[in-house]
């Protein structure tokens, strides 16, 4: 049985799971760069555990810089440095490519991926680039051929890699031909499990349809024709992540004014439609930020809307569907947009930016988790998310005065959640997750 209530009247019988769904987010907080935003990264450069952020920012034909605001953990930032880079980049990533415990800044242009290695100080070194075919919109890097270093990929008519080395360095330029055309977006991970690499890979069909086709790793670097599915429009991006909670890898297809297409994988890369909802509005489709930012544990979505009023639009994981947008307004045309915990209290928040004017805007997640309480094999289990700013309260009685104390005692972390179990024999309880005082 379930029963949707608000987080202030939770009273919790264990025969229910109780599912509080909602998702607010504070006001934007208006920060304006040196350059215009193009593209966003976050990530942890100075290594003291809070989230930086990472400004892709354009400001002529022939120059552009990487911006670094560091975190101070309550979610304001300052600003390090302006990193110059050559012109006219589309898309910026950050990773450990030499395995040194510093992060790597990648940035594709028309034609190259050009590396930067980060130093010990937080600085990057110049920029070393390589040529690859095709245009990457959006970097692709991957264990190619499952040999655990990662590689550069390009995908178009062919798939142009480049071999990682193991030591931030890439090997030649080799291509593979693509049966079936020109593969406008891919995605590698391991979909059926067996430690090999699979792709999925959206390629134009006529009408302005794309089809889905997968492709399982048989061996190191080699694929096979698997499956396709037929889309009936062609999608800008993927997002990859286990949607539906099976313990398998989904791939969510958006595009602007068109459904949100989730097909879903049962463990062996047979993927299926599993639905699709419309989208009624113009989105401006960066990669969408992905993240439970409602604590329901399901992945939901964010995508910056730019026709009349501009805003930041969440939608909500119903487990079946994904729920209207829940409107953040930000006040100027907003593409790039990244999820991250940058205030520390556990609650994934939103950043998004706009190119003209330069603006970067900060949401604050304010969502108030959801408790889940289920009964199963005569074991009651309480779920919550494991977000900093929210204690377990506890009481035997609502009579006035009523004595909630903080629980403690057996709690324990499970992924990105806390849970406690309580035995079905005892006294009634009543549960509740309060709020820490700023």
């Amino acid at each position: 049985m379930i029963r949707n209530l608000s987080l202030g009247a939770l009273c919790i019988l264990p025969f229910f799971t109780i599912n509080a769904k909602a998702v607010q987010f504070a006001p934007a907080v208006t920060n304006t760069p040196p350059y215009s935003p193009w593209r966003l990264a976050v990530a942890d450069i100075n290594k003291d555990n809070k989230l930086d952020l990472l400004v892709l920012g354009k400001y002529s034909g022939a120059s552009a810089f990487v911006t670094i605001y560091l975190g101070t953990g309550d979610g304001s930032f300052n600003l390090h440095t302006n990193y110059g880079i050559l012109g006219d980049p589309y898309d910026l990533a950050v990773k450990d490519l030499n395995q040194d415990g510093n992060l790597d800044l990648i940035v594709a242009y028309n034609t190259n991926y050009c590396l930067s290695f980060g130093q010990s100080d937080g600085s990057f070194a110049a920029q070393t680039c390589y040529l690859v075919d095709g245009q990457p919109v959006d970097i692709t890097i991957a264990d190619y051929d499952s040999d655990g270093i990662e590689d550069l990929i390009c995908p178009g008519s062919t798939m142009s890699v480049r071999t990682g080395l193991g030591n931030g360095l890439f090997g030649s330029k080799t291509n593979y031909h693509v049966a079936g055309g020109d593969s406008r977006l891919v995605a590698f991970h391991d979909f059926d499990g067996d430690g090999l690499m699979d792709v999925i890979r959206s390629m134009d069909a006529p009408s302005a349809s794309s089809i889905l086709r997968i492709n399982k790793g048989s061996e190191p670097g080699v694929y096979t024709n698997h499956m396709e599915l037929a889309v009936s429009f062609r999608p800008e991006r993927f997002s990859v992540a286990d949607f539906n909670n099976n313990g398998h890898l989904d791939v969510l297809l958006v595009a602007s004014s068109q459904p949100l297409l989730l097909v879903t994988n049962d463990g062996h890369a047979n993927f299926s439609v599993a639905l699709s909802n419309t989208l009624a509005r113009s989105y401006l489709l960066s990669q969408p930020a992905i993240a439970d930012f409602d604590g329901d544990g399901l992945i939901d979505l964010a995508l910056t809307y730019y026709n009349g009023s501009q805003s930041a639009d969440v939608f909500i994981n119903l487990g079946g569907s994904f729920s209207s947008p829940v409107t953040n307004a930000i006040g100027d045309l907003a593409g790039a947009i990244v999820s991250g915990d940058f205030d520390g209290d556990g609650r994934p928040d939103l950043i998004t930016a706009s190119y003209s004017p330069p603006r970067i805007y900060y949401l604050r997640n304010l969502s108030k988790p959801t408790l889940q309480i289920h009964y199963n094999g005569g074991q009651v289990r309480v779920i919550w998310p494991n977000w900093n700013a929210f204690d377990l309260y506890t009481t035997e009685s609502l009579a006035p005065p009523i004595n909630w104390e903080l629980r403690t005692i057996g709690i324990t972390t499970v992924e990105e959640t806390k849970q406690l179990s309580l035995e079905p024999t005892a006294p009634q309880v009543f549960l509740k997750l309060m709020e820490q005082a700023n």
